[in-house]
């Protein structure tokens, strides 16, 4: 398609995209394996073991992830369309993707009283990773309290 602009000897030319040009990337769409199965039974028995309510504990398979701080969601899924070719004047196209979306990383604890106590006070819960452990620190466990990322990403916003 050629454009004529006002100022006569500049033509600019541009391709009309196809949606074949366009590729459509999900994220936060994993399959759970077997593996990660068996890892979350084992992790479910250890908190239960140890009397830790299981009502307000989320569980991820990453010790980083996204959290939806509007609809209280962890990993939300949602929609990334790209074009095939780096161009110029084409960016990424998010379907679906929240306004107010944090990462979080997980933290390490080793002490099942404060881990309880924490469950007991949080109103929107934890998420506990059970991805690998590589801590030396035996029956450590990777956690992170929602009340306090909402607090600190609310905080945040408050500045800007």
């Amino acid at each position: 398609m050629i454009r004529l602009i006002n100022k006569f000897p500049y033509v600019e030319i541009s391709k009309v995209l196809k949606p074949e040009d366009f590729e459509t990337i999900i994220v936060n769409d994993e399959k759970i394996t077997v593996e990660q199965t068996e890892r979350l039974k084992a992790m479910k028995d250890l908190l239960t073991n140890n009397r830790i309510p299981l009502g307000k504990v989320r569980f991820v398979y990453s010790k980083s992830f996204e959290y939806d701080v509007d609809n209280d969601k962890v990993n939300p899924t949602y929609k990334i369309i790209r074009p095939k070719k780096q161009r110029k004047n084409v960016h990424e196209v998010m379907i679906g993707k929240p306004e107010n979306l944090m990462s979080i990383n997980c933290g390490i604890y080793d002490d099942f009283y404060f881990i309880r106590e924490h469950i007991k006070r949080s109103k929107k819960g934890v998420v506990i990773c059970v991805a690998q452990n590589n801590t030396s620190i035996k029956n450590a466990i990777l956690m992170a309290n929602l009340d306090n990322a909402v607090k600190h990403y609310n905080e945040g916003t408050k500045i800007l």
